[in-house]
């Protein structure tokens, strides 16, 4: 129900039986107040719980990348077998705990688990194949840009609000993707911008950001589905077609013992508990939102390992395309603090203007 469906409820004009007497205006005034303290409250904390959950998801999403990028002898499709093998395995005594039905409660769910799972594993591999081919903090910004196609297929097929807030954000991120990815109308004057590894990874990372907004879109559809026979479901789907990639387009090799088999423990921990967020972060809040307080998580990480653990200094268009991407993840940020707090007549107006 959007904001506005809300204040239509409550200012509308409900149809009286003469017959029953009607509250005083007082009286009237003093319930409506009692029943939206409370309803408010627990707005606000559900917005508070939904946003963190997103920003944490971001958090874990960016040590699964720098884990991935530390492990440049094994295939991505390998990579991403060995993370959904954790997640499944990890999932599952949860699953049996809590009893349910390991497909879900409706017969027709299991599809919905197998797109997931089918989207889910083509967003992995291509974004762990950006990971090996590009720097950290390039790949994470663009492929973090994802709230640029998931507001967009929110609104066509979930019905999700895109006000003009949104639609600035998204100008503001495609632009900053486009810095990034040093586009060639950008880049006329440099002959050194484009290798094969950059080309395969910038493709890499624009198919993942593709694929991850379907993603999106069917974990809202799974909103009321437990969210451990959600991660279940689509990680065995997932490992299955992961092994078929590599097996496709590269090969199994032995993991040495060492610190190697340490960071693939380390996708796999980073990357259950990043899906985990995530999908409890849609169990509450919008699509939009989430996916963009995640993207704050991710690049602020990405950045800071870029630098320390891997010595890559980020570039001015890196730089200014960061900043374009934040300053959209700050307008939605205010746009989600307005929908919160539509107690003041000034800022309901505001957003009337803006909407």
């Amino acid at each position: 129900m959007s904001i506005w469906d809300e204040i239509t409820l409550k200012l509308g004009n409900p149809v009286v039986d003469s017959k029953v007497e009607k509250p005083s205006a007082s009286q009237t005034n003093s319930s409506m107040k009692e029943k939206s303290k409370p309803d408010k409250k627990k707005r606000t904390k559900s917005i508070v719980f939904g946003l963190t959950y997103g920003l944490f998801s971001g958090f874990f999403f960016a040590g699964c990348a720098a884990s991935v990028k530390y492990l440049s002898d094994l295939d991505p499709g390998q990579v991403a077998f060995y993370q959904y093998i954790a997640i499944t395995a990890l999932s599952l005594p949860m699953v049996i705990k809590d009893g349910g039905n390991v497909f879900g409660p409706k017969p027709s769910t299991k599809y919905w688990f197998l797109l997931c799972g089918i989207f889910d594993a083509f967003t992995v591999y291509l974004s762990f194949m950006s990971f090996r081919y590009l720097p950290l903090s390039d790949a994470t910004v663009i492929t973090s840009s994802i709230p640029v196609f998931v507001t967009v297929a929110a609104r066509i097929f979930l019905k999700e609000k895109c006000g003009t807030f949104q639609i600035f954000a998204i100008i503001i991120s495609v632009a900053g993707v486009a810095l990034v990815s040093k586009v060639p109308l950008l880049m006329a004057s440099r002959t050194d911008v484009y290798t094969r590894e950059s080309v395969i990874g910038l493709l890499a990372s624009l198919g993942s950001m593709a694929t991850e907004s379907g993603v999106y879109l069917v974990l809202r559809k799974l909103h009321n589905v437990n969210v451990y026979i959600i991660l279940f479901n689509f990680g065995v789907v997932a490992t299955f077609i992961n092994a078929l990639l590599t097996v496709s387009f590269g090969e199994f090799s032995l993991t040495a013992c060492g610190p190697q088999q340490a960071f693939v423990v380390a996708v796999g921990a980073f990357s259950f508990l990043s899906q985990l967020a995530l999908t409890k972060a849609l169990e509450i809040e919008e699509a939009g939102p989430v996916s963009v307080l995640m993207a704050a998580g991710d690049i602020i990480l990405a950045f800071i390992f870029d630098m320390t653990f891997f010595h890559d200094t980020p570039d001015i268009y890196t730089v200014a395309g960061t900043v374009l991407v934040i300053t959209s993840v700050m307008l939605v940020g205010f746009k989600k603090w307005l929908d919160g707090n539509k107690s003041s007549l000034l800022k309901i107006k505001f957003m009337k203007m803006l909407l």
